[in-house]
């Protein structure tokens, strides 16, 4: 009997065993942690990065593309963009140069941007660019009033909405707060031109990202390397599957900004991550235990 026992103890612990190598003994899986998995790889471009060779964007590991659609008028090259992009297998998002200095110009900007796009899929948000000088100097309020006129009118179309910006310009020219519930593209560079970067260089300023969903970490990629008839271009780490309507994007944490109790959906985040560390303590004590009572029979 007590070889019998032992046999059968030794083959649950053997199961244990080998269902932690399948499903990973982190539960990584579960967790779907976006800061602990590799970002997914992207460029930006418009109609200043002249033709592109999209099959050359994929081979070197681009996963996203985030194509300029309008900037007092529509990209000469988005539709080109788009079609290329989207044929070699790269999700697609979109972003727009904010001009509007009133609520009339605002809501006008918005809809020629939906125009340009022509009712176009996008896999990514469709992202509000925010860095024109004459726009950042109307205030807090009025720039956040103005800015959420047009990403709400984005997602009126059906599309999920973004800002694009630096963290300076959101510290000392926006009001985060009222901003919170869009995706942040953020550019903070780690590099100056003519220094050439590509994404093999990720480890070596990874530790740089700011909170957001997608950082733009250098405008200073090698255009040739990519495919790209301009000399630079622009590489984006991003952080987010915007195909999955349950992950929430990341937020900056501009200076001065009161904090907020978690929502709801953050507060079942939280437990359930707190039970899948239970579990997975539970998960290594019981192979421990079984593997000592093997031992001692």
């Amino acid at each position: 009997m007590k070889g019998h026992m032992k046999k059968l103890l030794s083959a649950v612990l053997s199961i244990l065993i080998m269902l932690s190598i399948l499903t990973g003994a982190d539960f990584g899986g579960l967790q779907a942690n976006a800061a602990d998995s590799p970002p997914y790889c992207g460029i930006d471009v418009s109609k200043h990065n002249g033709y592109i060779n999209w099959s050359t964007v994929k081979s070197r590991g681009v996963d996203v593309a985030f194509l300029r659609c309008y900037s007092l008028q529509k990209d000469e090259y988005f539709d080109l963009n788009y079609s290329g992009a989207v044929s070699n297998g790269i999700a697609v998002g979109a972003y727009a140069y904010m001009y509007a200095e009133n609520e009339f110009e605002a809501r006008l900007e918005a809809q020629n941007t939906l125009n340009a796009l022509g009712g176009k899929a996008l896999d990514l948000p469709l992202f509000l660019d925010v860095e024109y000088k004459k726009v950042l100097a109307l205030g807090k309020k009025t720039l956040t009033d103005l800015m959420l006129i047009e990403l709400e009118m984005f997602r009126a179309a059906g599309y999920q909405a973004g800002i694009y910006t630096s963290q300076s310009y959101i510290d000392s020219y926006m009001d985060a707060y009222r901003l919170q519930d869009y995706s942040w593209w953020v550019a903070k560079w780690t590099c100056e031109q003519p220094q050439l970067y590509t994404f093999r260089d990720e480890t070596a300023y990874s530790f740089k990202r700011p909170s957001c969903s997608v950082w733009q970490f250098s405008n200073a990629g090698d255009g040739g390397y990519f495919g790209v008839s301009s000399t630079y271009v622009d590489l984006s780490f991003c952080y987010i599957d915007f195909s999955a309507p349950t992950e929430q994007p990341d937020q900056p944490t501009p200076p001065e900004t009161p904090e907020t109790p978690d929502t709801p959906d953050q507060a079942i985040t939280n437990i359930l991550q707190i039970c899948l560390e239970m579990l997975k303590w539970l998960w290594n004590f019981a192979i421990t235990i079984l593997s000592l009572i093997v031992a001692q029979n």
